[in-house]
């Protein structure tokens, strides 16, 4: 849900042409369902990919293996001069706070030196603890920062901290 709100919340001329990083293992397992799954199960998993495959652009960054070339994809699309979205928490929140944020999107950031759009979600976790899948108009804000550049100097560790602080402090 988050890629889909954060992609309502930006102008046209940037969700038009945005490629979204997806946790590669879930995207395999959709792909992929377990050989034990019921015939509907595998059935649904395989639609799910096929349709945010299909609607929101994404594709797979694993977190255990292949990550390098998910990296070198994003940055032929990014040549192609498309938008990157990438979660750099790497999983989602177990507990409602901000999980540290992984080197990768510092390797990425100093890879590709291009600017970053920090951008924060408030209000999912309560509507995840309330068990709805609806929210009503201004339970959920989606912030959005300023673009940063980052020099050639700097660290990937440095970019991860920092982009991790800006985010926090949205």
């Amino acid at each position: 849900m988050d890629h889909a709100l954060i992609l309502f919340a930006l102008p046209a001329r940037l969700k038009t042409k945005m490629v979204i990083a997806q946790d590669g293992e879930l995207l395999r397992e959709w792909r992929h369902p377990p050989k034990g799954a019921n015939i509907f199960r595998r059935w649904l998993n395989r639609l799910e990919y096929f349709l945010v495959v299909l609607f929101f652009n994404v594709f797979s960054l694993p977190q255990k293996s292949g990550f390098r070339d998910s990296f070198r994809f994003a940055g032929e699309m990014m040549d192609c001069g498309h938008n990157v979205m990438l979660f750099p928490e790497g999983e989602r929140t177990k507990h409602g706070r901000i999980n540290p944020f992984r080197l990768g999107v510092g390797l990425l950031v100093k890879q590709l030196q291009t600017p970053i759009v920090p951008v924060r979600i408030h209000g999912l976790w309560k509507l995840k603890q309330a068990g709805r899948h609806f929210a009503w108009p201004g339970q959920i804000s989606v912030n959005i920062g300023e673009p940063v550049v980052y020099a050639n100097r700097d660290t990937a560790e440095d970019i991860a901290s920092d982009v991790e602080r800006r985010v926090r402090s949205l």
